[in-house]
């Protein structure tokens, strides 16, 4: 069985930087990155549930892509509100058009995700595009 697995978006507090990534537990995962920050505080501002490690690593891998234009370094982004609504819309077009392919294993982003996924995502980068015109 398969363990619950989460993106999340977490803010340091003060600034306009965010890390996107998965973790099996966010909380703990925050803790370990301010360890080895000189200074400040992390909130958990977006937080996405998988059934799966492989799903999170995919949405994952697909929204590092979706902000492309906004990364600062690494999994580091400078987001504004409209980006992570842009989160959100990849979020519900990933959930929208989940099926019996949603556990499939993959070594990379699209590979095992159904068609329905696909034309859930292609309709939501539509939207944001659409959004940030």
């Amino acid at each position: 069985m398969s363990r619950l697995c989460y993106v999340y978006v977490m803010r340091h507090v003060g600034g306009m930087s965010y890390k996107v990534g998965y973790s099996f537990d966010p909380e703990r995962r925050a803790t370990n990155i301010l360890s080895s920050m000189p200074s400040g505080k992390l909130k958990v501002v977006k937080l996405y549930e998988f059934p799966c490690r492989d799903d999170a690593s995919r949405f994952e891998t697909l929204a590092h892509s979706a902000l492309f234009d906004r990364q600062r370094r690494g999994e580091w982004f400078k987001l504004e509100k409209e980006d992570l609504f842009r989160l959100d819309c990849l979020y519900l077009a990933w959930e929208a058009g989940r099926d019996s392919e949603q556990n499939r294993r993959s070594r990379t982003a699209l590979n095992g995700v159904s068609p329905r996924v696909r034309q859930g995502i292609r309709q939501a980068v539509h939207v944001a595009e659409y959004i940030d015109s």
